[in-house]
């Protein structure tokens, strides 16, 4: 697993409007990403799914397990907002009828869910 050099530029919504289509998955982001992006309507996923960088197109939106895999790095990485930050995740919550996004907190293993429609720092990771 690869993770981009810095955050994408600008905190972006999970979906707007705020529609579940079951994206579930805590292990596998690039799953979830492809199935998301191509609905129109979720800018995190979106964003890491046409992101071209260091020559590479095939980036995703992380899961739940695949940030909590990168946040031992995160300083060897670089360029990961101070720890306490959160970060979304690639995978939906089905509240009963209220649905959300998991975030990841940085400097730990916490993991949480809120509104689709707030804006937060995303990073882009690709498998090799």
């Amino acid at each position: 697993m690869f993770a981009a050099a810095s955050d994408y530029p600008g905190d972006q919504q999970f979906a707007w409007p705020q529609d579940f289509y079951g994206n579930t998955n805590w292990a596998d982001g690039l799953a979830n990403t492809n199935a998301l992006a191509v609905v129109g309507n979720h800018p995190a996923a979106s964003a890491c799914y046409n992101l071209t960088a260091h020559s590479k197109s095939d980036w995703y939106l992380p899961s739940p397990n695949e940030m909590n895999a990168l946040d031992p790095y995160r300083d060897s990485i670089g360029g990961f907002q101070p720890d306490g930050a959160i970060y979304w995740t690639s995978t939906e919550v089905d509240g009963g009828g209220w649905y959300g996004g998991l975030y990841h907190t940085i400097g730990s293993a916490f993991n949480g869910y809120t509104g689709m429609g707030i804006s937060m720092p995303i990073r882009c990771i690709r498998r090799d």
